[in-house]
């Protein structure tokens, strides 16, 4: 934890590491990605699709909606919370955005159950992740939940190596 936590992203770019421009590298979709990787059935045919993407126009409302359910552990979630709500969701949208576009899309997220496979389970697996990032690197990393800041010329570094131990952490889980 650090003073980058509760910076703006824009802000937080404009900072350097030993006097070098920073980047951010991160994993789109974390916690789905992650739901995605142990169901062993992908929700998305290529590595750097949106996660996201199920066909509804929003995509804000179908990334609040998952945040939502994955938050909830409830894989039939048809309440509206307050990231919902400011997204412009109502009960009506949400049965419509869950039963038509998320719920054929995204197959993993039946593995959902409060207290088993929910965000806290996932919190622990993207921690185990980055951790295993950075000690792989010799260069300044400096974690942020799904995100790593680095110096932007060891971005492509940086993303390699994510790539390669989020692939080889799923493996070892026989996900």
């Amino acid at each position: 934890y650090g003073a980058w936590t509760n910076m703006k992203k824009e802000i937080r770019l404009n900072g350097k590491i030993d006097g070098k421009a920073v980047a951010e590298v991160d994993v789109r979709g974390m916690n789905l990605t992650l739901l995605s990787a142990m169901s062993c059935e992908p929700s998305f045919s290529r590595e750097f699709d949106d996660p996201y993407a199920c066909g509804w126009n929003d995509r804000g409302q179908v990334k609040a909606y998952l945040t939502e359910m994955i938050g909830a552990g409830y894989y039939m979630r048809w309440e509206a919370a307050d990231m919902c709500i400011k997204a412009g969701l109502t009960k009506e949208s949400i049965r419509d955005l869950r039963d038509n576009f998320v719920h054929p899309k995204f197959p993993c997220l039946k593995l959902l159950k409060k207290g088993v496979t929910d965000a806290l389970l996932l919190a622990y697996h993207e921690s185990e992740i980055m951790l295993l990032v950075v000690e792989k690197l010799n260069v300044p990393v400096y974690i942020l939940h799904d995100c790593l800041i680095c110096r932007a010329e060891d971005s492509d570094l940086v993303g390699n190596t994510l790539q390669d131990v989020f692939s080889s952490y799923c493996q070892e889980k026989d996900w």
